[in-house]
């Protein structure tokens, strides 16, 4: 009895003294509004996610404009959503766009443990992809099973024609346990 009393205190203080960090924190950014005014700043990469583009830059046809990853919090058992803008760059516009090819790459602590490829059109919220420079959005959605580890994960998104290089983006983010 007088051991679960101990261990309580000392959830109680851990809850307490979080709050008090977090009260810090608020102030140290100007306040609650402050936090939001400047996450919704770092819209391209949301609380908890990063990415880069991988590969060669100047090689690639297409330019990545954004890419979001929704919801923040993933968790085993809960669906992804990977969003990527992008436009093709000015100039550069191959005859077969339609038949590449978008593949993931899904690695845990850099071991890869899932990997799909689709037709570019079917990611694609335009196909034909428009090839004036304008924007066009790449949606790649999917589904965490319930045994996923939880830990930190990079997924890999390619785009490619045969050996020509679209882009490439490498995607880190958390999976939490619930």
């Amino acid at each position: 009895m007088v051991y679960w009393r101990a261990v309580c205190a000392h959830l109680v203080l851990l809850v307490v003294g979080g709050l008090a960090a977090a009260r810090n924190i608020g102030r140290l950014y100007g306040g609650w509004e402050g936090i939001t005014e400047r996450a919704s700043r770092e819209e391209a990469s949301p609380a908890g996610h990063s990415y880069s583009t991988c590969g060669n830059e100047t090689e690639a046809l297409f330019r990545i404009d954004r890419v979001r990853l929704e919801p923040e919090q993933i968790s085993r058992g809960s669906t992804a959503t990977f969003r990527i803008r992008a436009a093709l760059e000015a100039g550069r516009h191959p005859d077969n766009l339609e038949s590449a090819l978008v593949s993931m790459r899904a690695l845990y602590h850099s071991t890869e443990v899932f990997r799909e490829e689709d037709g570019i059109c079917d990611v694609a919220d335009a196909c034909p992809l428009p090839r004036d420079g304008k924007e066009f959005l790449m949606v790649y959605v999917k589904e965490f099973p319930l045994y996923t580890p939880p830990g930190s994960y990079d997924v890999e998104l390619r785009g490619r024609i045969d050996d020509t290089a679209l882009f490439c983006v490498r995607v880190r983010f958390r999976v939490a346990f619930w």
